[in-house]
């Protein structure tokens, strides 16, 4: 390969990295905001607490299905905006073992 070529690849990666930064730093300040609106996502339906004596118990299972469908859903928009480019896991993965 020329030193051309190598250049150009570099460059797309790094401006497909870029993208990818800034969509992951404006998800988490979406999910920032979206938190502080959602003070009381900790007492869901579905959440168990139980207090007896000096204990108290807290499970959040609603709060936590919640939080994995939004997480999941961030990273499926995450996963299909970098397959755009021309990225997929094989090829992440191949390139991964090239160069270690």
């Amino acid at each position: 390969m020329s030193e051309v070529r190598k250049s150009s690849i570099g460059a797309r990666k790094k401006l497909i990295w870029g993208r990818v930064a800034t969509i992951l730093a404006v998800s988490t300040l979406m999910m920032a905001i979206a938190a502080s609106y959602w003070v009381r996502l900790g007492w869901l339906p579905g959440d168990i607490y139980i207090k007896k004596w000096d204990v108290s118990f807290y499970l959040p299972l609603t709060s936590s299905a919640l939080v994995g469908l939004v997480m999941t859903v961030f990273y499926l928009i995450l996963v299909r905006t970098v397959s755009q480019f021309g990225y997929s896991r094989s090829r992440v993965k191949a390139e991964f073992a090239k160069n270690r």
